[in-house]
């Protein structure tokens, strides 16, 4: 499922979220749109790909995130592994973000579910 996000005080389109995945993905061009610089990345280890290649990471940073619609948001804050690497997606949300939010994705009815302090939030 494909989602919007405000990251880092910027609204970031074409978040995929993804319950395979281990890791929360940025792609470098999203990075740099939000004006960070590379500076601020904390150095991290190459991951893996489908095809089992390794991935150059240009480092992690944990950035805030905000989840949900006008009546129903929450705020979090993800680790981020930045790659320079071509992505038909901005970023990946991951199982790590899964499990803080609660998070369940209901394909039928393009939703998804999350907890926040005061109930369940949507996507």
């Amino acid at each position: 499922m494909v989602v919007s996000a405000i990251v880092s005080s910027f609204k970031v389109k074409r978040i995929f979220v993804d319950s395979g995945k281990a890791v929360e993905v940025s792609s470098w061009n999203a990075y740099r749109k939000i004006r960070l610089k590379e500076q601020a990345l904390s150095k991290a280890s190459p991951f893996y790909g489908f095809a089992n290649h390794p991935n150059e990471v240009k480092g992690s940073i944990t950035l805030s995130f905000i989840l949900g619609d006008d009546k129903h948001t929450t705020t979090e804050y993800v680790q981020f592994h930045v790659i320079d690497h071509l992505m038909a997606y901005n970023a990946i949300f991951g199982r790590p973000t899964m499990r803080m939010k609660n998070m369940v994705i209901a394909t039928f009815c393009m939703k998804i579910k999350f907890l926040k302090k005061t109930g369940v939030g949507f996507l």
